[in-house]
Order: C-alpha cells, then sequence, then structure tokens
C-alpha cells in the first residue's frame, strides 16, 4: 500500500468515526441492554410451550410425541415406556433390576447428541435442552443390553396404527388450549373387522401420534 493510499484509507476511517455519536459507558451499557431485550422479543414471539418430537426406530417405525417443555426426561422417560414402547421389550431386563433403569438411548438429530441414556439425569427439564419446537430424534437399544432384548415383534404397541384424539392437527399446528387431553382412542386394523379400545389415561401434557 502506498503511501497515499495509506493516507486516503486514514481520512475513511476519521469520518466514520466521526459520524457516530461518542457515547458514555452508561449509553453503551444501556444499548447493549436494549438490543438484547430486542433479541428475547424475537425468541418470545417464535416460542412455544411444547416441543413436537419425531422419534425414528432402527426398524423405520415412526411416532410422534408432544411433549411440554417444562417436564423432565423422567417424563419423557415415562412416556416412552408408558404409552410408546410395546411392554414386552424390555420385560425380562425390567424384573431382574426393579424396573429403574433406561436400556435405550434416544439421540437428537442435529446437533447430534444422545439426550436420554440410563445415566442421563431424569430431573433435567425438556426446556434446559434448548430442542426447539421440532426436533426429530433417533431411538435404539442400548448396545450393552441388546442381546437381551427381542425387537422381531417391533418397538411400539400394539394397535399404534391409527391415533385419533382431541387437539391433533396435520401440518403439526397445534393451539395450546387443546392441550388438555383426556383419553387416547387406538383403533386396532388387524384382521378382518376394526376393533377400538382405549387405553388408560394419558397425562394432558402429552400428544402421540403415528406418522
Amino acid at each position: 500500500m502506498s503511501l497515499s493510499q495509506l493516507q486516503k484509507y486514514r481520512e475513511m476511517l476519521q469520518r466514520q468515526y466521526s459520524e457516530q455519536p461518542l457515547m458514555t459507558r452508561a449509553m453503551r451499557e444501556k444499548s447493549l441492554l436494549e438490543k438484547e431485550k430486542k433479541k428475547e422479543k424475537e425468541r418470545a414471539q417464535y416460542y412455544r410451550p411444547v416441543c413436537e418430537m419425531r422419534i425414528k426406530f432402527p426398524n423405520n417405525e415412526v411416532v410422534q410425541i408432544t411433549i411440554d417443555k417444562n417436564k423432565t426426561l423422567g417424563d419423557l422417560a415415562r412416556t416412552f415406556e408408558e404409552h410408546v414402547l410395546r411392554d414386552e421389550l424390555f420385560r425380562h431386563l425390567q424384573a431382574s433390576n426393579n424396573g429403574t433403569k433406561i436400556y435405550y438411548m434416544v439421540y437428537l438429530a442435529r446437533p447430534f447428541q444422545c439426550i436420554l441414556h440410563q445415566d442421563a439425569d431424569l430431573q433435567q427439564s425438556i426446556a434446559s435442552l434448548q430442542l426447539g419446537n421440532r426436533v426429530s430424534l433417533f431411538f435404539k437399544v442400548d448396545p450393552q443390553y441388546r442381546d437381551y432384548v427381542d425387537t422381531s415383534k417391533g418397538y411400539l404397541k400394539e394397535g399404534i396404527s391409527q391415533v385419533t384424539k382431541t387437539g391433533m392437527h396435520h401440518r403439526g399446528t397445534i393451539d395450546p388450549k387443546e392441550l388438555e387431553l383426556e383419553e387416547l382412542d387406538i383403533t386396532h386394523n388387524g384382521g378382518g373387522s376394526a376393533s377400538s379400545k382405549k387405553m388408560k389415561k394419558v397425562p394432558a401434557w402429552m400428544k402421540l401420534s403415528r406418522r
């Protein structure tokens, strides 16, 4: 860079700084605070109290649950065990360990990380994971227990083939006012004619559907 070019560059910088108002420390702090408030307002605009989780299993079965972000990983584990997973899947292991362990792993697709496993902090809230409003998850049996689990009949409870319930919309849009879910109706499609039964009452904060 020549001397004349350096002089022009210096003059340009001087003009830029002279056009900016001088700010005291208090003014700078106020400006930063206003920017943070603006960002927080933008985040609140897109915030939803629930998280839609689309879970894919190794046999390509896919199920979607909607869970309150204020719930914990322990609540998520109970949702899997009580409303999603086939009862016989881990029965042998649960009988030998008083049903206290988690024998599977649930991975977040992006960024790829394991969020639910046997050493996870089950008191950790869903909100603290900062998952967003819709996420994709992958389920697999913990490798150390794979030899004790029979997945030949699939992973999901029998009958989770068609779910109809109040508050379920296509395209994943959910009205928070409709989250008071009384019961889950499941239609069985096996055999010649369809038969229906009711599962036990599910929590108001949890939704379940087969995709």
